[in-house]
């Protein structure tokens, strides 16, 4: 009787150490995916840049020089106009627009197609065309609203605006303030897809719960669809947070003078180096790495700490 036994367990213990095997096989298989990923485009692809942010550029000896250059740069002050100090301002004020402007404006535009109002198909359709048609020719019909012959320049002029010398992209002071106008013009388009994805999950039941307790549209909004959408919009605010310091806007497009015009961000910074004197001419390849590792070692405790507080919004499971 016992034999029985043993040769029973044996046969069900058998069947399920082999599904657990191919369990953890088809995981892991998985796992291996973004892993080797991380190994080959991370690490592998940047590692003569971790070499070269350590090395002098002109005798290739081991010296902390580039991340010397970078503090000078960091350190020059808003005075100087191509500085890391003015683009890290305007990298800060890319990425805070586009968490508390930006986002908010999606939200309610999808708010509004997902309500079905009148025409919401055709509106579908033409808040995403920003994301068809060409940049190139958005921003040249965004120069010509904005010129002192332009619709809005006469009707700024009309109220008693003064437009600046050279036009509002011409002027240090409102270069860049203008490229953050325009990019809260398109910005309607950006996680349309994702967010009115999010509010089409929704079980209708519990708003027609909601609406039967007489609860209003916005009211309807914040108490119960944005908990409801709230594991989307807490993964594309911790994606946004990961690009803290290449937040940027359309500054080749529209204002590409930035010594002249305070317009540079980090991102154009590190453009401007890797490209300086022409395409093919030789960037300080050694600066731009020492501050692509600065980033890095400032970006991801931020992120980090971003997503920790992320993690204390309680989520909604339906």
């Amino acid at each position: 009787m016992q034999k029985l036994d043993k040769e029973n367990q044996t046969k069900t213990k058998k069947p399920i150490n082999y599904f657990r095997r191919k369990q953890l096989a088809f995981f892991w298989g998985w796992l291996a995916i973004p892993l080797v990923s991380w190994l080959i485009f991370y690490w592998y692809v940047n590692f003569q840049s971790f070499v070269q942010a350590f090395q002098d550029p002109i005798t290739n000896e081991w010296s902390l020089i580039n991340f010397k250059d970078v503090w000078k740069s960091i350190t020059a002050g808003m005075d100087s106009p191509n500085s890391l100090a003015v683009g890290f301002v305007n990298t800060m004020k890319y990425f805070f627009l586009g968490i508390l402007v930006h986002y908010p404006i999606q939200i309610i535009f999808c708010y509004f197609l997902y309500k079905q109002i009148f025409g919401y198909k055709a509106f579908r359709y033409i808040f995403y065309l920003p994301a068809i048609i060409s940049a190139v020719a958005i921003s040249g019909v965004f120069k010509q609203f904005i010129a002192a012959s332009g619709p809005i320049g006469e009707l700024l002029t009309s109220i008693g605006v003064e437009i600046p010398k050279g036009g509002f992209l011409g002027n240090p002071d409102t270069a860049t303030n203008t490229i953050m106008v325009y990019t809260t013009w398109l910005c309607v388009h950006g996680h349309l897809l994702l967010v009115c994805g999010a509010m089409n999950r929704i079980p209708v039941e519990v708003l027609e719960a909601a609406r039967l307790e007489g609860v209003k549209p916005f009211g309807e909004l914040y108490y119960l669809i944005l908990p409801l959408i709230w594991p989307t919009l807490s993964t594309l605010l911790i994606l946004s947070c990961t690009g803290i310091l290449n937040s940027s806007g359309p500054i080749l497009l529209l204002a590409p003078e930035t010594n002249v015009l305070r317009t540079t961000t980090l991102n154009y910074w590190i453009f401007e180096r890797v490209y300086a004197g022409g395409i093919f001419a030789n960037g300080q390849f050694n600066l731009v790495s020492a501050m692509g590792l600065v980033m890095t070692l400032v970006s991801f405790p931020i992120v980090m700490l971003f997503r920790k507080l992320l993690d204390y919004v309680p989520t909604v499971e339906y």
